[in-house]
C-alpha cells in the first residue's frame, strides 16, 4: 500500500509534509510562539461547510503586528477511506490549506500548489503571480514547511479537537453555511492587503486627529490660566479681579452710661 503524502492534522503538527522525524526543538519553538500569540489574540472559526464529502473550516487568525488586520485561513478535511468516512469526527481525515497572509503568499503559495497542498477550489483567491512563480526574496531555497498563520490555525483546531472536529459540532454556534456563502467570505490576497492598508491609514489619521485635538485643548487651557503677582507686602494679587467696595461698618462709640 502506497503511503499518502497527505497528513492528518496531528501528523502535520508533528512532522509537516513528512519532511523528517519529529523535531523537539522545532516543536518547542512553534508551540512557544503559539502560546505567546494566543495570550493576546483570539483565533476563531468563522464558518464551516461541506462540499463533496469534504469539510472546510474558515478560521480567522489575527495579525501579530497589526491590530486591525485579520487573515483568512482555510483547512480542508478530506478522505477516500470509506471506514474513516463513517467516523463521527475528522481526526483521521487528511488536510489541505489556504491562507491570505503575506508570508504564506510570498514563501509558500507556489510550493503548496506545486505539491498539491493548496486547496484547488481557492486557486482563484491566490492569483497567477504566486501560483506560477517560485519565491524570489523569501524562502528562495524553496523549503516547504509551516506558514505561521497555518500553523496557528491547525494548532488551534488540534487544541480544541473535541469541540471543533466532530462532524455534527457547531463551532462558536456558527454552524454550517452554504458552499457559495462560505467561499464568498474568503478574502483574496490583494483585497486583504488593500483592506489592511486602508485600516492602517485610518489608524494613522485617527492618531493625528487626536494629537491635534490634544494640542488645541492645551492651548485653550493656557489661554484661560489666571496670572498672578505678589505685592510688596507679600500678598498675591490676581490680575483682572475687581475690587469689592461697600460702606464701611461703623464702629460703636463710647457708652455714656
Amino acid at each position: 500500500m502506497v503511503r499518502s503524502k497527505y497528513q492528518t492534522l496531528a501528523e502535520f503538527i508533528l512532522s509537516p509534509f513528512n519532511n523528517g522525524k519529529s523535531s523537539l526543538s522545532r516543536d518547542i519553538k512553534y508551540d512557544s510562539q503559539y502560546q505567546n500569540y494566543i495570550r493576546n489574540h483570539a483565533i476563531y472559526v468563522k464558518a464551516t461547510t461541506v462540499m463533496e464529502e469534504s469539510y472546510y473550516y474558515h478560521i480567522i487568525v489575527p495579525s501579530e503586528s497589526q491590530d486591525t488586520t485579520n487573515y483568512d485561513v482555510v483547512i480542508r478535511f478530506f478522505t477516500d477511506d470509506d471506514i474513516v468516512k463513517k467516523e463521527s469526527h475528522l481526526r483521521h481525515y487528511k488536510i489541505q490549506f489556504y491562507s491570505n497572509c503575506p508570508s504564506f503568499m510570498y514563501q509558500f503559495a507556489y510550493l503548496y500548489a506545486k505539491e498539491g497542498y493548496l486547496i484547488r477550489s481557492l486557486y482563484g483567491k491566490v492569483g497567477d503571480d504566486f501560483l506560477n512563480n517560485p519565491p524570489t526574496k523569501s524562502n528562495v531555497d524553496m523549503n516547504i514547511t509551516y506558514d505561521k498563520s497555518i500553523y496557528f490555525a491547525c494548532k488551534f483546531l488540534s487544541s480544541n479537537k473535541y469541540a471543533y472536529l466532530n462532524k455534527l459540532s457547531k463551532p462558536n454556534a456558527v454552524g454550517r453555511v452554504s458552499n457559495d456563502k462560505f467561499f464568498s467570505n474568503i478574502t483574496d490576497y490583494n483585497s486583504a492587503i488593500m483592506k489592511a492598508n486602508i485600516l492602517n491609514e485610518e489608524k494613522k489619521l485617527k492618531k493625528e486627529l487626536e494629537k491635534k485635538s490634544n494640542t488645541r485643548d492645551n492651548r485653550n487651557i493656557n489661554k484661560i490660566k489666571p496670572t498672578t503677582s505678589t505685592n510688596k507686602k507679600g500678598f498675591i494679587k490676581i490680575r483682572g479681579a475687581k475690587k469689592i467696595t461697600g460702606k464701611a461698618k461703623k464702629k460703636p462709640g463710647r457708652s455714656t452710661m
